[in-house]
């Protein structure tokens, strides 16, 4: 009512709340007709600037959030000078880079791509028993459930891989935010060969990071190099693995 009464053109006797529209100066009426988007209607082009404004600041938010987790997570990795140790029994992962593991294809998976956690549990132990792993105790261990034995690091570890692709050995996740994005059972990416010495010194590739075996042995080897230098499951495995980092403990 006050807007029809604002554009209303004055006559002698007082503006009349109910004027006609030919009564109305062009340009009042052209802003009455015009559509919320359309460019004779400046308070709708406002609007959509204002919108358009809100979502570049979303995105730009969302890859600088991006940014910031690649850049902890390579930070996180050893210098080239440290590569990682061997992994268990019949890994080729050996100080200096060698093939991250002698086991490709020894995991095997079911339907839709998965695998089945009491057969991860028991393929990780086995594997962790030839690690530093074992026997090694963290400071925080009893908040995850690990008292340092090959089994109670497994069962984390098989727990962690529910958290990170549902035992998916297809789940891709990461996208944008590293090469590659995150892959397979544990969301690895093809640049963690290079920065943790694995694979030879050559990038992972997408079909070892979707063999459970590989992706498996790696972990493995990346959870062993963090949290022993850092003494804890937190402190280590926390700067990789986005569930430990923002608290989830099994």
């Amino acid at each position: 009512m006050d807007v029809l009464n604002s554009l209303s053109p004055a006559t002698g006797g007082g503006a009349s709340c109910c004027g006609t529209p030919s009564a109305m100066p062009g340009a009042a009426l052209a802003r009455l007709s015009a559509g919320p988007l359309d460019p004779a209607n400046p308070m709708g082009m406002l609007m959509l600037q204002s919108l358009l404004l809100q979502a570049i600041s979303m995105q730009l938010m969302q890859l600088l959030l991006g940014l910031m987790q690649g850049s902890a997570r390579a930070s996180a990795a050893p210098s080239a000078s440290s590569p990682v140790t061997s992994a268990g029994p019949g890994s080729t992962q050996e100080r200096g880079g060698s093939p991250v593991s002698a086991q490709q294809g020894r995991l095997k998976t079911g339907g839709g791509g998965k695998v089945n956690p009491k057969d991860l549990q028991a393929y990780l132990e086995q594997r962790i028993a030839g690690s530093r792993l074992n026997g090694f105790k963290p400071r925080d261990g009893a908040q995850y459930g690990v008292d340092g034995s090959p089994r109670s690091w497994a069962a984390f570890m098989t727990k962690l891989v529910g958290q990170e692709s549902g035992y998916d050995t297809n789940a891709v996740g990461d996208v944008g935010v590293f090469r590659g994005g995150s892959r397979g059972l544990f969301q690895l990416s093809y640049d963690d060969a290079t920065n943790y010495g694995l694979n030879g010194g050559k990038p992972f590739t997408a079909s070892q990071l979707a063999d459970p075996a590989v992706n498996a042995d790696a972990a493995v080897a990346i959870m062993e190099r963090l949290v022993t230098k850092k003494g804890s499951i937190s402190g280590g495995a926390g700067q990789y693995w986005g569930p430990i980092k923002r608290g989830w403990n099994g």
